[in-house]
């Protein structure tokens, strides 16, 4: 156990009623952990609910955020995609250690706030069997950071996104071939506009050509966009849109009279403005992509990530 200063006591020698969160971390094989099958890790997980269940939070941070990240692929990758309940979740290719059931089955009382040391988290980082079989398994997870080079993960994903709630940070680096249109479809409409929220599809593929990358048609990009600048909020979006090359126009592929009052166009950005809205929107390119940011208007030619 961990208690709120970050000091790990053994979890024997806890008040259950004290404890509200937890996390599933991987760490170095030493003696005083022991490991816990799947079957147990499912059961503790499905145990625990999003204390923010039902209605998206004030701000996104990365901290407080229920977080499926796979940033290798293995097999427990491919299982987290298709569900199991957890808070944070990253891979790894440490060994596992093992708690009892009872303990496990006490850890369920929510937390008061969504802070990093009182967040319900699973972490996994490297590659591992274990990866694989997690990602099946369905994660009620609202934010992705995903890795998937490998085709049996990018089709548990895939799933995912048609099947999962609502996302406030998607973020794809790697797939082993363009996501289906169909994918992009599920993750626009899943995705929620959140201050400190993000959409970011630039990945990499196992091929080369333009034709395996992933890219937003016109009517995708559009319906991304109005929804985020309908929520007002401060987010932010790094997407390659279709036919989108380093020598296209910024205003090639978006219609910015349609929807602002006010723009500014510049040699690689535009600052764009609509009547009665609280912020503004500042567009940039950033080699074949395009990154759309949501802030204040005080907060000129700011272009820094709201969310690293």
């Amino acid at each position: 156990a961990e208690t709120i200063l970050e000091e790990v006591v053994p979890l024997d020698s806890v008040d259950p009623k004290f404890i509200t969160n937890f996390r599933i971390l991987p760490y170095i094989y030493v003696s005083s952990k022991k490991e816990i099958t799947l079957k147990q890790l499912q059961r503790l997980v499905r145990l625990i609910k999003p204390t923010s269940e039902g209605r998206p939070p004030v701000r996104y941070t990365l901290e407080s955020s229920n977080l499926l990240s796979l940033s290798r692929s293995t097999l427990i990758g491919k299982e987290l995609c298709s569900g199991l309940g957890a808070s944070m979740v990253r891979r790894g290719g440490i060994k596992w250690k093992e708690v009892a059931l009872v303990w496990i089955e006490k850890l369920v009382l929510p937390g008061l706030s969504w802070r990093d040391s009182s967040c319900n988290a699973m972490c996994l980082y490297g590659t591992s069997w274990i990866d694989r079989k997690l990602v099946s398994m369905r994660l009620p997870v609202n934010s992705v950071i995903l890795w998937l080079s490998l085709e049996e993960h990018q089709a548990a994903a895939e799933e995912f996104f048609e099947n999962t709630g609502p996302l406030y940070r998607i973020d794809i680096s790697y797939t082993h071939s363009a996501l289906k249109q169909s994918t992009v479809d599920a993750m626009i409409d899943k995705f929620v506009p959140v201050d400190g929220g993000s959409f970011r599809v630039t990945e990499h593929t196992n091929f080369t050509r333009e034709l395996h990358q992933t890219r937003l048609n016109k009517e995708q990009l559009e319906r991304l966009i109005r929804k985020c600048e309908m929520s007002d909020k401060k987010v932010e979006i790094k997407v390659w849109p279709e036919g989108f090359t380093k020598s296209s126009k910024l205003t090639d592929f978006f219609d910015f009279d349609k929807y602002y009052s006010k723009k500014t166009v510049e040699e690689r950005r535009i600052t764009a403005s609509r009547e009665g809205a609280k912020l503004v929107l500042r567009v940039r390119r950033y080699d074949d992509a395009l990154i759309w940011k949501w802030d204040r208007s005080d907060r000129p030619g700011s272009f820094a990530s709201l969310v690293t």
